[in-house]
């Protein structure tokens, strides 16, 4: 089972309380299982009340799905952001570098076209590629180059 913090802090704070602890229930209910959580940093975020109810109701769902046979993934671009308590209680980390340039760049053909799938303007994704330089996207991983395609996309269509 796959979620993504992204999702739910674009939710109201209830709804996004509801869909953790859902989230937790329906594995438990099938346990054995494997959860991915994306992005789980965002949990943590110090001046966001809403991230951190969603954040202690996580601890609490995480310290129990430990004991009843649910193997959890998490998947973050900022690992220090996540406290303590609750990185001494991952059994194994795996570190993988920030995308090179070539993969940044492929990164932004894919964001790009699906940013501008159902746009009545269309953009020749190359063109925008190929301007960017090695420069301009140091230090970007996935997530800012998704959020980047969506607004240039936003700004397009808003030319018009």
């Amino acid at each position: 089972m796959y979620l993504t913090i992204a999702d739910l802090s674009q939710l109201p704070e209830e709804e996004a309380l509801q869909t953790l602890k859902e989230f937790f229930a329906y594995a438990k209910r099938f346990a054995p299982c494997i959860l991915i959580i994306d992005e789980v940093d965002r949990l943590f975020a110090k001046n966001d009340l809403k991230a951190q109810k969603l954040a202690l109701l996580f601890q609490k769902e995480f310290s129990k799905a430990v004991h009843e046979k649910i193997q959890l993934f998490f998947i973050t671009n900022y690992p220090w952001k996540i406290p303590e308590p609750i990185l001494n209680r991952i059994f194994e980390k795996i570190h993988f570098d920030k995308p090179d340039f070539e993969t940044k760049q492929r990164l932004f053909k894919v964001h790009l076209k699906r940013a501008f799938k159902n746009q009545a303007k269309k953009i020749n994704v190359e063109d925008v590629v190929l301007d960017l330089s090695e420069e301009l996207l140091e230090g970007l991983v996935g997530r800012d180059i998704e959020a980047i395609s969506i607004s240039f996309s936003f700004e397009k269509e808003n030319d018009e």
